[in-house]
């Protein structure tokens, strides 16, 4: 998974620097951040990381306390355009897949989408657990979609 993080990082990235973003932000309990920032230096981007996995931010909220100038790369938070070209990029990276079933460690929900859109004839597991980068929030933006093109599970992984 920590390579599929380091792939989303870099294509943020990219997409920030051609878009003319001064940096990117993003509030994170994992190693979602270390990727960011991997990725923004590489850019020559800034890279604001927020660590509070006790609190869910709104869009509006996050973008009132970073400005406009920085794009929110928040799990979760990015628009569906990007969920569906980190589709594409995970499928380029993991070729075919023969399973019928495919469980993705879920916290957000974009990863779980993003591979149901890059692989839309096979079944998506989105798997919830009780660590703070697979908790299932109630206020996660993408629960919906989640619930409607995934299949949630809770478990204690």
């Amino acid at each position: 998974m920590i390579r599929i993080k380091q792939l989303r990082a870099a294509w943020i990235a990219t997409y920030c620097k051609s878009a003319g973003y001064a940096g990117v932000s993003c509030l994170t309990c994992g190693t979602t951040g270390v990727a960011l920032i991997e990725a923004c230096r590489k850019e020559g981007l800034e890279c604001r990381v927020f660590s509070n996995p006790c609190k869910w931010w709104g869009n509006a909220e996050f973008i009132k306390y970073n400005g406009t100038q920085f794009f929110d790369a928040t799990s979760g938070h990015i628009p569906l355009f990007i969920i569906c070209q980190l589709g594409k990029v995970y499928r380029e990276y993991l070729g075919e897949i023969s399973e019928e079933t495919i469980t993705v460690p879920t916290g957000s929900g974009e990863t779980a989408l993003s591979l149901r859109i890059a692989y839309p004839d096979k079944i998506i597991i989105a798997q919830y657990g009780e660590s703070a980068e697979i908790k299932r929030d109630t206020d996660a933006p993408l629960n919906a979609a989640v619930d409607a093109l995934c299949v949630p599970r809770l478990s204690d992984i």
